[in-house]
């Protein structure tokens, strides 16, 4: 993997390049300039190109900034202007001096620059946060150093780094040469600042919010480069943990591990670098590592209560429950009202065989967060668990309320309605079948074995209890989310996730982006009718763009015996796309029930793959 924050030589291959990419995304310039014509036409003298000098003279790097105030204020990248001893910055044909620094961020890889220029045409900054995911942007930027180009796209995630810091995942281009170029929303507005992308085959791109400098822009003391005190990006633990967090948006695991080390290596410190490493470590299923990392983390800063879940989290699929009740109740002592807490509280006592203290701890998190679905299937769970039916139903009926149109969970209510109540049952399964055909055709065997039981004299409870896969809890999700295996078809994604995802908790904005490893049921998979036995079906889990990270999934699920092969697939971008799939089964429902194995063996969300 390449990674090019800044870099440029060039100027005729690099605006090849930036029509190239545009070909390859479906643009054409002149539809793109058609588009954002306004913007373009009203910002394109805003854009600056950034020049540094090392102190021999000689250039070390070209990229742009844009026109914050018109007294001359400029901002570009932190990264950009790190080795400086003189900076340079050409506005329309005038070439400025820069005096010094207004302002620097490492953390957000920004810098604000001052120079001699006057009556310039600034750019208007978005005064809040910077909108939801999914909006609309455009990329302005000067990439061979004389041309001007726009380019649309849209603001595909928001990243949660740190409580503090954000990044943006864009996709409009942001090439050599690009960095410091302004990102605007349909508004005019400027909501980010470009800042690098990656090669991972193919190209993911990256921008840093700038709603939080908008206060900075009237500060008047200027410090001289030579007495800035400034710092290579790359020895910078800042500069590591943005790669970090970029990686792991893109759920290149790895490669975060190994950005998070470099950041503490240079702040060994720094509580959250600990934590989010054992965060990295967890998703790469290194428990021992995860916990090392988390206890580190602890031993920094005491009072952590991030630290207390995740650690939690770890010793959960380390199966070490005691000390992870000791984690969750550390973690609610700390922060009372998180229900997240409370809910993986409920999944150690549920895996301890400790119901009433599963129950409490359910209800808890009802209390804190009662407009949570998940919490009631979860509460329903634990219900059914200690044979408390009536109970458990009325909490799936609170979930369905809430989110009507899960089969998983209507499944469940049927099941459990089969005991006792076919009529009721009969309705689940009615609602079935518009809603997931599969799962319609498993209730249907349940209820059918209920009627052979009843005349053979068997109870039906017992007869039901042998249909209905036993329940086990799992580990819960960052958004306190219990995950607890119930029937035989895979999870959708509005179940609960399996896997925790940092210690933070993201905005629901930023689960807009088709991460690589997004392995959930889509809508058309939710109604596909019942094919005949001549189809084959396996079932599949991950899918990958690193074939690496499908080989380490592949080895470790044919140690347990699972016959694993992998697919490869080509999107029309040439992109190359791995899947992990399972068994190949002739019936359907023996692909379904393989999926729950693994599930609730291994934690492992998946779908049915049709060949």
């Amino acid at each position: 993997m390449k990674v090019y924050p800044q870099k440029i030589s060039g100027g005729k291959y690099l605006l090849l390049l930036f029509f190239l990419t545009l070909a390859l995304q479906g643009f054409s310039p002149k539809t793109c300039l058609a588009d954002s014509r306004s913007i373009f036409n009203e910002n394109k003298s805003s854009v600056v190109i950034i020049y540094t000098y090392g102190k021999d003279g000689s250039q070390i790097d070209q990229a742009n900034g844009f026109i914050a105030g018109k007294d001359g204020v400029v901002v570009t990248n932190y990264h950009i202007i790190s080795n400086a001893a003189r900076i340079k910055i050409k506005f329309e044909d005038t070439m400025l001096d820069v005096k010094g620094l207004l302002y620097i961020d490492r953390d957000n890889d920004i810098a604000i620059l001052k120079t001699g220029g006057k009556k310039l045409p600034a750019i208007k900054i978005r005064d809040a946060d910077t909108g939801p995911a999914g909006q609309k942007i455009y990329l302005l930027g000067s990439p061979a150093a004389e041309d001007k180009i726009i380019l649309d796209g849209t603001l595909s995630r928001i990243k949660l780094v740190t409580p503090e810091k954000k990044l943006l995942l864009i996709t409009a281009p942001v090439t050599k040469g690009c960095s410091g170029s302004p990102v605007f929303n349909e508004n005019g507005e400027v909501i980010g600042i470009a800042t690098f992308f990656m090669d991972e085959p193919q190209p993911f791109y990256f921008a840093m919010p700038v709603s939080q400098i908008k206060k900075r822009l009237s500060l008047k003391k200027i410090t001289p480069l030579d007495k800035a005190e400034l710092i290579a990006s790359e020895d910078t633990a800042e500069y590591w943990v943005n790669l970090a967090a970029a990686y792991e948006s893109l759920s290149l695991y790895s490669d975060a591990s190994g950005a998070y080390q470099n950041a503490i290596r240079i702040k060994p410190e720094d509580a959250i670098f600990h934590n989010k490493l054992g965060i990295v470590y967890a998703k790469l299923d290194i428990y021992s590592f995860a916990i090392r990392e988390h206890n580190a983390a602890i031993r920094l800063k005491p009072d952590y209560q991030e630290a207390y879940y995740d650690l939690g989290i770890a010793y959960i699929k380390s199966d070490k429950i005691q000390e992870a009740a000791e984690s969750f109740e550390k973690a609610v002592r700390l922060k009372p009202d998180d229900a997240k807490s409370y809910n993986n509280l409920a999944v150690v006592f549920f895996k301890s065989g400790k119901l009433k203290e599963a129950l409490e701890a359910s209800k808890q998190a009802i209390r804190i967060k009662p407009d949570d679905p998940e919490l009631y299937y979860n509460l329903g769970a634990v219900y059914s668990q200690m044979n408390m039916y009536a109970e458990a139903i009325e909490a799936l009926k609170q979930f369905i309320r809430l989110k009507p149109d899960v089969p998983e969970v209507h499944l469940r209510l049927g099941s459990i309605y089969s005991m006792q109540d076919t009529a009721s049952a009969l309705k689940e399964y009615e609602i079935l079948k518009n809603l997931d055909p599969d799962s319609a055709k498993v209730l249907h065997e349940i209820i059918q074995k209920k009627n052979i039981s009843s005349e053979t004299g068997v109870s039906s409870a017992d007869a039901a209890k042998e249909k209905i896969p036993q329940q086990e809890a799992a580990v819960a999700s960052p958004k306190g989310n219990l995950s607890v295996a119930v029937s035989a078809p895979p999870q959708q994604k509005d179940l609960p996730s399996q896997t925790t995802d940092a210690s933070v908790k993201e905005p629901d904005a930023s689960d807009e982006i088709d991460s690589p490893e997004d392995n959930s049921r889509n809508e058309a998979t939710r109604n596909i009718e019942l094919t005949s036995k001549k189809d084959i079906y396996s079932v599949q889990l991950s899918v990958f763009n690193n074939k690496k990270n499908a080989l380490s999934l592949s080895k470790r699920l044919k140690k347990k015996g699972y016959d694993v092969f992998i697919k490869t697939e080509y999107r029309d971008n040439q992109t190359a796309r791995h899947m992990v799939l399972v068994g190949r089964f002739s019936d359907k429902t023996e692909a379904l029930k393989t999926s729950n194995d693994i599930l609730k063996k291994e934690n492992l969300k998946s779908i049915i793959f049709k060949h």
